[in-house]
């Protein structure tokens, strides 16, 4: 029985060897790869991914850098920068011409400034168009910080003198609330008409196109009379005049090109040349005469003025006489050729250039002033001359 026990276990150890040899599964130990092996793809891998190249002969760095954030959005430029930012706009005036005009468009809140060059003693005209000053602010300042209008003051226009050649600086604002006003402003400077020493008039010649307007400014005296004429050589122009304090002489509406009459104030005068819309360009000789007046001393019968003008050239006097009186001028000439001129401010002619004479003597007719006007040849030399009025007292 034994026997046949170990006869039976050693056929069992047989067949096992038997079927190993034949090539049976075995189980395999698990072993580390080498360092050269290719990478296990990661896990996000997926079985169509391709096989990654072999490993170059690159140096690749020690640490990889970190991963640079997304770029962010750059925010873009304003389109438009506001008013009050911007540097002021510089006011040119043409050549030849006493005025400029610049039109704009100012929003609540913010500023359009504006700045020209201007010289002491001109005087300097401003107008914001429109001109009410619930929509509209102005403020006028030099460059030193003179305050020539405060925007409290909540006007749209100003007159002045300047005090120092420097830059002047102008600033629209709106008033408080409201939209964007449109607007235009006008910024003047007159010139500044001068008498000659001993003259008593000056002329003056300019242009100006349709529509247009050229300036001037004289200072004058209470009670002087001033004459102005112009005289176009061709399209239409028209002449206003006022002073200083707002007192017109002449308006537009006159539509004259001549005015005559006595200063109510010692005061600046503005005249203003304007062509007509539909005028061509004006070609024009502005004449201001202001007579130099003559004084009878105290109890005296006559007076004795001296004077000189050169070839062609006028001197104009004028003085106050009584119906009835019987007045005579003598003109005594020491150089060149001269004549008078008389007529009386109500326009009658007592002798006129034609009679080319150097005296006259008349019963006056009117109680008025009397214009005497002592003109030189044209083709002569300066004329040199003394003018003596005589007018006795009546009976």
């Amino acid at each position: 029985m034994r026997a046949h026990c170990g006869l039976l276990f050693s056929s069992l150890i047989l067949l096992v060897a038997i079927i190993a040899a034949c090539g049976g599964p075995t189980a395999v130990p698990q072993t580390s790869l080498p360092a050269t092996a290719t990478p296990i793809p990661s896990p996000s891998a997926t079985a169509e991914s391709p096989t990654l190249p072999p490993p170059t002969d690159t140096a690749l760095p020690a640490t990889v850098p970190p991963t640079s954030p997304p770029p962010t959005a750059t925010p873009e430029p304003p389109t438009s920068t506001p008013a009050s930012d911007l540097p002021p706009t510089r006011i040119e005036f043409a050549s030849g011409a006493t005025s400029a005009l610049v039109e704009g468009t100012v929003s609540p809140g913010e500023a359009n400034r504006y700045v020209l060059r201007a010289s002491a003693g001109q005087t300097m005209r401003v107008y914001l168009s429109p001109y009410q000053p619930e929509q509209l602010l102005m403020a006028i300042w030099g460059a030193d910080g003179d305050v020539l209008m405060s925007g409290h003051v909540e006007a749209t226009q100003w007159t002045g003198k300047l005090r120092s050649t420097q830059d002047y600086y102008i600033s629209v604002t709106t008033a408080d609330g409201g939209a964007a006003v449109n607007y235009a402003l006008q910024v003047v400077i007159p010139v500044r008409i001068q008498f000659a020493a001993g003259a008593t008039s000056a002329l003056t010649r300019g242009g100006t196109p349709p529509a247009g307007t050229d300036s001037y400014v004289l200072g004058a005296m209470a009670g002087q009379i001033m004459t102005v004429r112009l005289t176009a050589a061709h399209g239409l122009g028209l002449l206003v005049i006022w002073g200083e304090d707002g007192t017109v002489l002449i308006s537009d509406h006159a539509e004259a090109t001549e005015w005559s009459g006595s200063l109510p104030s010692t005061q600046d005068y503005y005249i203003d040349v304007r062509s007509a819309v539909d005028s061509p360009l004006i070609d024009y000789a502005l004449d201001v005469i202001i007579p130099a007046r003559i004084q009878f001393a105290p109890g005296a019968i006559s007076a004795l003025v001296s004077g000189s003008t050169p070839p062609a050239g006028t001197v104009n006097y004028v003085l106050g006489a009584a119906a009835g009186q019987t007045m005579t001028v003598r003109l005594t000439v020491t150089q060149g050729l001269g004549l008078v001129v008389i007529w009386g401010s109500d326009g009658v002619v007592l002798i006129s250039d034609h009679a080319e004479a150097t005296d006259w003597t008349g019963v006056l007719p009117s109680t008025q002033d009397y214009y005497i006007d002592v003109r030189s040849a044209a083709d002569g030399p300066s004329l040199l001359y003394t003018l003596e009025v005589v007018i006795p007292p009546l009976p």
